[in-house]
């Protein structure tokens, strides 16, 4: 899996968190972890909308780069029992990685020289609407998603293959 320095650095930071809000490591109630990791997930996203706003679209890949990791490894914010509210953050998220992508589009810059593991971001993000889908999220994300990274599969130079048979080999 490829992931950035800038985006590993968010998701172990937003890891260590979330995990320091744990209520099997603290005498919290049991729904404090779900609400706690949501938060987390929101200040984030919250983040991610003021880069966007300020067409910082490579700051807010990385942002949601991480979340996207997070949302993998930590599916415990879309378990608190306020649906309507995970559907909203949810839907809100899907929003913005859509705009953010765009905006790197726009500004030629998504691709996988620029952005070396947008193939990997692509297809985490595509699996996190799939299990949003569950949650009764309507996600438009994930197909967009998955039409990135279809196009980017078809459009790899040879350098392309090259260069990732030489990262998997390091």
């Amino acid at each position: 899996m490829f992931v950035s320095t800038a985006g590993k650095d968010i998701f172990v930071d937003s890891s260590k968190k979330a995990f320091n809000r744990n209520p099997d490591h603290h005498a919290y109630a049991a729904d404090f972890y779900a609400y706690a990791s949501l938060d987390l997930v929101d200040k984030t996203r919250t983040n991610a909308n003021t880069k966007v706003a300020l067409k910082k679209y490579e700051d807010a890949y990385h942002l949601f780069e991480a979340l996207a990791l997070f949302n993998l490894d930590d599916m415990a914010w879309p378990m608190c029992d306020d649906g309507e509210r995970v559907q909203k953050t949810d839907k809100a998220y899907g929003a913005l990685v859509v705009a953010a992508l765009r905006g790197l589009e726009a500004q030629g810059r998504l691709n996988l020289k620029g952005l070396p593991n947008l193939e990997t971001f692509l297809k985490n993000t595509a699996e996190w609407a799939d299990a949003m889908k569950g949650q009764s999220c309507s996600v438009s994300y994930g197909p967009y998603c998955n039409r990135l990274g279809q196009k980017l599969v078809e459009d790899k130079t040879p350098e392309d293959f090259a260069r990732e048979k030489a990262w998997l080999n390091e």
